[in-house]
């Protein structure tokens, strides 16, 4: 062979080990995009460009619901689309691991954040943020933040260090623990016409009632079989009809929480709940937010079944309803935000 030849074939040699190469790498390439694609997308499509972190609270502007707000611990995001896109909103926010979002239900442009660091309030749909935390005491942990419906100057915050009023939109607060045999309040619902009526979920000591706005509490537990407490709601057209959701899965009570019972059909053996849903306009449709999905009941909770198409094994921490479009719900989960157009049978993207 002449030396013409030979280069000739190491050239050809050459070009085909490197064309080899080349296809190796690109099947290698496309099976890892293949298995991210997989282990990341569209069986659990989320929502939300630009938002960061866990997403731990929830909450819709009653005026406008495509307007919406999540607590994270990146702070407070803000979306005026739905979910499509969202903003962060931390101007003089000092802490930003939020754990509650309020929203002032006549003005929905006022806000409160509770946050690691105690609470913080906005007037300019959370454009900027002002600590307003006289009368806290240093680092308290607020849980949940609830407003008096009728006076929405009134508020209540439940803390790591018990229950706290503020009657002035937030400018100084009190607590207000009378009767709690337990401080540590995770939960708060109002009653939505008699407002000096409300109820404290405890995290080791079950339910409380007050009926004079915090004044004193009462335990009220007779049917309770587990006393930590995640959640609470109660029926708007029907206050004397609330909901618990525990360790141990959903109570109910018909007589403003003198009597419980467990209602857990369709549940898990074990399940842990951290957030419970009511529609506004068909109190016998409510969901719940699991450590297993979410799960959903059309008949006032006599039985449950999953709701879990599209959400994978996520964790719910914050389930919220569109109140003008009911069958509309969004999840905040440790992965961001899931979005449900159909009542829950199937979570997707707005995207």
């Amino acid at each position: 062979m002449t030396t013409n030849n030979r280069h000739h074939v190491l050239c050809a040699w050459m070009t085909t080990r490197a064309f080899a190469t080349i296809s190796h790498l690109l099947v290698i390439k496309i099976w890892v995009f293949s298995l991210a694609f997989l282990q990341t997308g569209y069986t659990y499509a989320q929502v939300g460009g630009g938002l960061e972190g866990s997403v731990v609270a929830l909450a819709i502007d009653p005026q406008t619901s495509t307007t919406l707000y999540a607590g994270t611990g990146g702070g407070v995001y803000k979306s005026t689309d739905s979910g499509r896109q969202w903003m962060a909103m931390n101007t003089g926010l000092t802490d930003r691991n939020v754990e509650a979002i309020a929203i002032d239900p006549h003005t929905s442009t006022i806000l409160y954040a509770g946050t690691y660091g105690g609470v913080f309030k906005s007037t300019d749909g959370g454009g900027s943020w002002t600590a307003i935390n006289t009368g806290l005491p240093a680092n308290t942990h607020p849980y949940t933040l609830v407003i008096d419906p009728l006076a929405t100057t009134t508020l209540y915050m439940g803390s790591g260090d018990g229950v706290f009023k503020s009657s002035d939109g937030g400018k100084h607060w009190a607590a207000i623990n009378a009767g709690l045999a337990d401080v540590k309040t995770t939960a708060l619902v109002i009653h939505p016409t008699t407002p000096t009526s409300l109820y404290a979920g405890t995290l080791d000591h079950g339910v409380f009632q007050s009926i004079t706005g915090g004044k004193n509490w009462a335990a009220t537990n007779i049917g309770l079989t587990d006393l930590q407490i995640r959640a609470l709601a109660i029926v708007p057209q029907s206050p004397q009809t609330l909901y618990v959701g525990t360790g141990g899965g959903i109570f109910t009570s018909t007589d403003a929480g003198k009597h419980w019972t467990a209602c857990n059909t369709g549940f898990p053996t074990t399940v842990d709940v951290s957030a419970l849903v009511i529609d506004p306009t068909n109190p016998q449709i409510l969901y719940v937010g699991t450590d297993q999905g979410v799960f959903k009941s059309t008949n006032a909770g006599k039985q449950w079944s999953a709701s879990n198409n599209g959400l994978a094994d996520l964790t719910i921490e914050a389930l919220v309803i569109d109140p003008k479009t009911p069958l509309t719900l969004y999840a905040g989960t440790s992965s961001g935000i899931m979005k449900s157009t159909n009542g829950g049978e199937s979570w997707d993207s707005v995207k």
